[in-house]
């Protein structure tokens, strides 16, 4: 006996449906790994501008204190004597 084979084809349409999905995923896959590469540069970004904030805030912070210092009564009356003046 003979068993009966059932052969499948794919027509044209459908080959040309498996290329576009197959390019779509390709796409898709594509979007995401460079999306993946420019979140890991903005993270990196992010962590320098962390930095050089916390930098500035603590140069920021020793002026101010150096300022609070200067414009005290005591320094202005040291340095006015210094300079020759007297207080009345």
């Amino acid at each position: 006996m003979k068993s009966a084979q059932k052969k499948y084809e794919i027509h044209t349409k459908g080959k040309v449906l498996i290329a576009v999905y197959a390019l779509v995923v390709a796409t898709i896959v594509s979007l995401i790994v460079i999306n993946s590469r420019m979140l890991k540069n903005l993270d990196k970004s992010i962590s320098g501008y962390s930095s050089k904030i916390t930098e500035l805030t603590e140069q920021y912070e020793a002026v101010e204190a150096k300022l609070d210092y200067v414009r005290s009564d005591e320094v202005i009356g040291e340095k006015a004597e210094e300079l020759g003046m007297t207080k009345k």
